[in-house]
């Protein structure tokens, strides 16, 4: 295994930067060069690379980036990838897939079960070998909340919690329930009939209940007894909808606030694996001062960071005059004011480092297998949003693995995620594809027609 971290800064010498890069390796064509909102071209030459959608983007920083590089975008067409080149951004929700699905082939039937086989990820084995998709096998492992519960669970028996104790204590529901039950029951502060009765009174037996698919804090909120333990839909067999966690209730507080970091980490390759965590990222703050008070688990603007969750409640926390206010920071602002704590941030980083390479090993082995029937290795690539959190022994905790981060700018995040998807489309590299190098042969380095078979 690879790890490399991404610079978070833009050399300002570097502002002014080529359309195209030659590759290392003979005989390969030259890859593109995209460009953050600080950067601009020498020379720019205008390639028309398909940039195949599903539904239209209205993100404005992909747009930029996207079309900057010479990329247009073309609605998808076909059920198939077999025949697309350039570049495929496939973002969207089941339900949107099977109506696009639909709509293409006039058949719910057949759109059912083409909507099937993308879930096991079987729409990216006939990919073209000139195509490039924002997907990767097997990914859904580590990112669907059950499965990371319970592959962290085999390896903590495995190797023991000294290497692999990360993941809060975690139940799948309804296949754990009885056991959630037990845990929960054990767990009750005894000696204290009715606990709610005293505003007072801390809670120590705190759960937090989340859906295993769904994000954004849609669904989340936190429970102390038995009684309000999730309900499923009966309807639905075999699968498990929502985890009960062991709440994490000594969270590090930047002035009297819960907080998280959201980690942008890329995997470029699974065989060998190749991670690349971008070393500037987002800290997102509950908006109303923490506390465990019996009556006030309700409240998810104390116990939840997610943006979703508290935009609506900002006006309780943020001052524009101090720097360290707000609901959200970057890495680099909670950086310095850790400096300014007395923090230690160099010896933060490489537990945050560790956990996420752990947890991206805990699905590897899926991953692996699910990748080895790909026809190339230059097809996939993903991107991955970690949610960690450090509790007040700044010992880092991984909530949930995300994946399809949020990529749509604040006014706190515009440069960060500009320089960060700019910088993301370069490690990723992207070839001219030789359509289009045969008609813009005068700009590029190689037409070569074994180019892309050396590169599989």
């Amino acid at each position: 295994m690879v790890e490399t971290c991404i610079p978070s800064k833009v050399d300002k010498d570097l502002t002014i930067r080529p359309h195209l890069r030659s590759s290392i390796f003979p005989n390969v064509p030259p890859f593109i060069n995209f460009l953050n909102s600080q950067q601009k071209y020498e020379k720019f030459v205008r390639l028309e690379i398909p940039w195949n959608l599903w539904t239209a983007c209205h993100n404005p920083l992909l747009i930029r980036c996207m079309v900057r590089a010479g990329f247009q975008a073309k609605q998808i067409s076909e059920v198939s990838y077999e025949h697309m080149t350039g570049a495929i951004w496939d973002a969207i929700d089941s339900k949107t897939r099977f109506f696009m699905l639909c709509k293409l082939t006039n058949s719910p039937a057949q759109a059912a079960f083409l909507l099937s086989e993308a879930s096991k990820s079987k729409d990216l084995l006939d990919m073209n070998y000139e195509v490039k998709i924002n997907r990767l096998p097997g990914v859904l492992s580590i990112c669907r909340k059950d499965e990371l519960a319970k592959k962290h669970k085999i390896f903590k028996n495995k190797f023991g919690p000294e290497e692999f104790n990360f993941v809060p204590e975690t139940y799948s529901i309804p296949s754990e329930r009885e056991e959630a039950l037990q845990r929960i029951v054990d767990s009750q502060i005894p000696d204290i009939p009715n606990i709610r009765e005293d505003r007072q009174i801390k809670q120590k037996n705190l759960w937090i209940v989340k859906p295993c698919i769904r994000s954004g804090g849609d669904g989340i909120h936190l429970i102390d007894n038995i009684f309000d333990m999730p309900n499923v839909d009966e309807d639905v067999k075999n699968v498990d909808q929502a985890i009960v966690q062991e709440y994490i209730a000594n969270p590090l507080l930047i002035n009297g606030h819960k907080f998280d970091m959201r980690l942008y980490v890329l995997i470029t390759s699974v065989d060998p694996l190749m991670i690349y965590i971008y070393k500037d990222g987002l800290a997102r703050f509950a908006t109303e001062p923490y506390n465990t008070d019996s009556l006030t688990i309700k409240n998810n603007c104390i116990h939840l960071t997610n943006s979703k969750v508290n935009k609506d409640n900002t006006d309780s926390y943020g001052d524009n005059e101090d720097l360290f206010s707000g609901f959200l920071w970057t890495l680099s602002m909670l950086k310095a004011y850790f400096k300014q704590e007395d923090i230690d941030w160099d010896c933060i980083w490489p537990k945050i480092e560790d956990v996420v390479r752990k947890t991206i090993l805990l699905g590897y082995e899926t991953m692996k297998d699910e990748c080895h029937s790909l026809k190339s290795s230059y097809n996939c690539y993903k991107l991955l949003g970690f949610d960690i959190m450090l509790d007040e022994n700044l010992k880092p905790w991984v909530l949930e693995v995300n994946t399809d981060p949020w990529l749509f700018a604040d006014p706190v995040d515009a440069d960060l995620k500009s320089a960060m998807i700019a910088e993301m489309f370069n490690i990723v590299g992207f070839h001219i594809p030789q359509d289009v190098a045969y008609k813009k042969k005068a700009h590029v380095l190689c037409v070569d027609t074994t180019a892309y078979v050396l590169c599989r």
